[in-house]
């Protein structure tokens, strides 16, 4: 894993901060669903690029802003839920092999050593 932008502190203190703000302004706005979604998603996303985990931080950013999308422009469920859940799965399993591949050659690597 790459060494993040800042501190874990003051990254999950951004996040925090992002996400009351995101909360006073539904409050304020009176606008709870599907608003929730993207105040959710988007501290979350900010976090996860800040802590340089760039390929979470932009699958965050699809799944959160398509299903907000996908509420609040009334688009069919059928065919886009279908479409996230695969996608979503494709990306897991992938991320799941990758990491479990490039971490046995570098345990090769270090026990040559």
């Amino acid at each position: 894993m790459q060494t993040p932008f800042s501190s874990k502190k003051s990254i999950l203190l951004l996040a925090f901060a992002l996400f009351l703000l995101g909360i006073a302004c539904m409050i304020y706005f009176k606008a709870w669903w599907p608003y929730s979604l993207l105040v959710l998603g988007l501290p979350l996303a900010i976090k996860q690029f800040l802590e340089k985990r760039c390929w979470d931080s932009l699958f965050t950013l699809i799944v959160f802003v398509g299903f907000f999308s996908l509420i609040k422009f009334d688009i069919p469920w059928k065919i886009l839920l279908n479409v996230f859940f695969v996608v979503s799965a494709v990306y897991l399993l992938c991320r799941e092999w990758l990491e479990g591949h490039f971490s046995i050659k570098s345990e090769k690597k270090e026990n040559k050593k």
